[in-house]
This record gives C-alpha cells, sequence and structure tokens, in this order.
C-alpha cells in the first residue's frame, strides 16, 4: 500500500484505525482491517485530493485493499456504505 500511495514529498500523511475483531469478521470474513484517510498526493493518486483506504487480512489467505479516490470532503460524508462491503473473505 504505502508503494502505490508513496506521496512525491516523502511524507505520508493521515491517519489509520483497526476495526474491531468482533465487526471485521461478521461484516467483512476477515481476521483483521483497518480504514484511513490519506492526502493524494502521490502519481497513484493523480487528481484527487483525498484517498480513503480500506484493508482487510484473512489468515491462510491474504490482504485486500479498498481505495475510494475523491476530492470534497464534505461531499463524502455520509459515505456510501456499499463502497465499505464491496468485497468479503
Amino acid at each position: 500500500m504505502l508503494n502505490i500511495s508513496q506521496p512525491k514529498d516523502g511524507e505520508l500523511a493521515g491517519k489509520f484505525s483497526m476495526f474491531p475483531p468482533e465487526g471485521v469478521k461478521p461484516e467483512y470474513g476477515a481476521d483483521y482491517g483497518m480504514s484511513g484517510l490519506i492526502v493524494g498526493n502521490s502519481d497513484f493518486s493523480r487528481g484527487y485530493k483525498y484517498v480513503h483506504v480500506i484493508g482487510l487480512w484473512k489468515k491462510g489467505v491474504g490482504f485486500a485493499y479498498i481505495f475510494i479516490l475523491f476530492d470534497d470532503l464534505q461531499k463524502s460524508i455520509p459515505f456510501p456504505m456499499d463502497l465499505f462491503y464491496c468485497i468479503r473473505f
């Protein structure tokens, strides 16, 4: 993930939170999960101001990431929940 969203200035700006274990299993079928918002200042996110990252991991299967790119933080609230649940293990 850091390679995909590596900023041009070398500094990753954002905040990530772990999903509670009791929620990530029934909602995603995953063992661990996290969500975060980073500033879109890399080649990957060219043309967008923000990248919302959802990362999931399931033992014996691997990692899955969802990247949602957008410009206006105010228009993203409330966040479309169907985007959060577009993948399950």
